[in-house]
């Protein structure tokens, strides 16, 4: 192979590996929204919705950014996988490798996106127990009024 190829090969590498990162914090700005949203519904006073339709929207809400957790771990191996190739040829070409990210607080990039991820599913998991003790409070209450 060239020396001319090869830098066309390292050049599409990282083009491909800004590609697939740039998808992964995409689909993390989407869980922000999506998250945002579910706290505004379901604390909402505006909103006539039943406890227990708030219980479900919860339970598919935490579904859907588990789903997109999972689909940006995909984006993320992907963009590491292309960033392998471009480091082998910089190294072939004799290339001083680009410096390394800063981490925040000694912890790599995607790794703190896990942990925030982890905390957000916590996060629901909070909401969706909140929500099951007030519809059972309110179903208690509810038959005492009957009674």
């Amino acid at each position: 192979m060239e020396i001319e190829d090869k830098r066309q090969v390292l050049k599409q590498e990282w083009e491909n590996y800004r590609y697939q990162d740039n998808l992964r914090w995409s689909k993390i700005q989407t869980i922000g929204v999506i998250e945002a949203g579910l706290l505004a519904g379901l604390y909402s006073e505006a909103t006539s919705v039943t406890l227990l339709m708030k219980l479900i929207f919860a339970v598919i809400t935490s579904l859907l950014v588990l789903t997109i957790r999972l689909l940006a771990e995909k984006d993320g191996r992907d963009a590491m996988s292309h960033m392998k190739r471009a480091r082998l040829m910089e190294e072939l070409l004799d290339i001083p490798p680009v410096d390394k990210a800063i981490n925040v607080f000694g912890v790599r990039g995607h790794h703190t996106m896990r942990i925030a991820i982890f905390l957000l599913n916590s996060l629901n998991v909070f909401v969706i127990f909140d929500l099951a003790s007030r519809m059972r409070y309110a179903a208690r209450g509810a038959i005492l009024f009957l009674l």
